[in-house]
């Protein structure tokens, strides 16, 4: 009988070679373009089963990224520039020059209502999108940063994107949330997956169906700095965070 259980959900987080690129707004995209030639041949109506051939392949991972404002953070994630520290400002410039440094696995992670991890990999990728920084008033800004997976000379024909389905036992993780490794965090929400847990009155956060492996989570509390973390599960599991005071 069917049910909702492999419903794949919206939410989830975004890393960059494994580290959690921060808050997001407005979704993340990943979109394969594919350009297919059909091989015509003379008296032919339409299109010929077995004729279709494969021109290009290229996939893009699109993230609207809320969170990235330090210069480091921009050098990171747009290519060809680089940082100068000054006494007074540091300064973002182009350089007019990609580097092997500008490539990163990018990867979305998420899951099916379930709990099963669905994972969207695009392998030595760069974000080739136009900088575009939008001010308005009463809003915040949200660049977009559209990464394209990019082949490699010695593998031209494998397509350097991938999904991969989670298929394996799903186990309980529980996450202790501290302001200084004892005193709890009571009301932070952790998520993982899209996910939202509230830590309790012990301080701890609890989720259900988490796969084995390697995952990204995040955590925030009203006066405090939000956590990136990542956890590796592989059977019931708990952790405790300490998370930093607002100055």
């Amino acid at each position: 009988m069917a049910t909702a259980d492999k419903i794949l959900l919206g939410k989830g987080t975004v890393s960059i070679d494994g580290t959690p690129i921060g808050l997001t707004r407005g979704g993340s995209s990943f979109v394969v373009e594919r350009e297919i030639r059909q091989i015509e041949a003379d008296g032919d109506m339409g299109p010929v089963k077995g004729r279709n051939a494969i021109d290009k392949e290229i996939g893009k991972l699109t993230i609207n990224a809320l969170e990235i404002f330090t210069a480091a953070d921009m050098v990171n994630y747009f290519p060809a520039t680089a940082l100068v520290s000054g006494v007074t400002y540091d300064e973002w410039r182009s350089t007019l020059l990609f580097l092997t440094t500008d490539y990163h696995t990018v990867t979305f992670t998420g899951s099916t209502k379930d709990g099963k991890a669905v994972i969207v990999e695009v392998e030595n990728a760069i974000n080739l999108g136009n900088l575009e920084l939008t001010f308005e008033d009463k809003n915040e800004v949200v660049p977009a940063l559209e990464y394209t997976a990019n082949y490699l000379e010695s593998a031209v024909t494998t397509p350097p994107w991938v999904i991969k389905f989670g298929k394996g036992t799903s186990y309980s993780v529980a996450i202790t949330v501290t302001s200084n490794g004892t005193d709890e965090i009571v009301g932070a929400i952790v998520e993982m997956y899209g996910i939202q847990a509230t830590s309790d009155v012990s301080g701890v956060a609890t989720f259900a169906n988490i796969p084995a492996g390697v995952h990204s989570f995040e955590a925030s509390a009203g006066g405090y700095q939000t956590y990136f973390g990542t956890i590796t599960v592989s059977g019931a599991f708990t952790d405790t965070i300490t998370m930093v005071a607002i100055a």
